[in-house]
């Protein structure tokens, strides 16, 4: 049994069968993420209420 990570750099934002598997696994392996909010990390414990205002969206 292995472990995987998955980590925030591999990511997209639309679900397409173009994007290449980024990991094959075997069963019983191990896969851990780690999870890109959909705001792009745009938001931060420090951010206030006023910086809302200025927010990036894709579509």
């Amino acid at each position: 049994m292995a472990s995987h990570r998955i980590g925030r750099e591999t990511f997209h934002y639309k679900w397409d069968s173009a994007h290449k598997p980024v990991l094959t696994i075997r069963s019983g392996d191990i896969v851990t993420f780690d999870v890109n909010d959909v705001l792009s990390w745009q938001l931060t414990e420090k951010s206030t209420s006023s910086d809302l205002k200025s927010l990036t969206y894709w579509t």
